[in-house]
């Protein structure tokens, strides 16, 4: 895994060939995912259906861990890491956990693709980084996480 500090994923992704959006499982009302906050709502800014596409990929307050959005999808370079059920809880070790060995088992399978998405969890997850390193250490090289200090 390597880090890369103070950089806007967004303005970069195109160095990669996945980005992550670290996520929760809420569906609002509309039938769109809840990406109000962090770098969820950057990707919604920026891609302004991607809350509804990625709203077809989950189920209301489930656990999915890290899920690829639909194959029909218009955003096939982004996949959901969800570290919460709800989006105004503090990010959940075991979802992160969870989701993280998903995306290894595909960093791994894929070792020519490079993956990248905001380290979990320390942002609005509200988690200190220690706790949240034990867990994504593993991650193979060719997954970059970013971090904002």
């Amino acid at each position: 895994m390597q880090i890369v500090y103070n950089q806007d994923l967004l303005k970069t992704k195109d160095d990669y060939d996945f980005i992550g959006i670290p996520t929760n499982s809420v569906i609002l009302t509309n039938g769109c995912l809840c990406m109000g906050a962090g770098f969820a709502a950057q990707c919604l800014a920026a891609y302004p259906s991607i809350d509804w596409e990625a709203a077809q990929a989950i189920v209301h307050r489930r656990e999915y861990g890290a899920i690829w959005l639909p194959s029909h999808s218009h955003y096939k370079e982004f996949f959901l890491f969800q570290t919460k059920r709800h989006f105004s809880e503090k990010s959940d070790l075991s979802l992160i956990t969870k989701s993280t060995k998903t995306l290894n088992a595909w960093a791994r399978i894929r070792p020519e693709m490079r993956f990248a998405m905001p380290y979990p969890g320390i942002g609005c997850g509200g988690l200190a980084r220690d706790k949240v390193e034990e867990i994504v250490c593993k991650l193979p090289e060719n997954v970059t996480l970013f971090i904002k200090e």
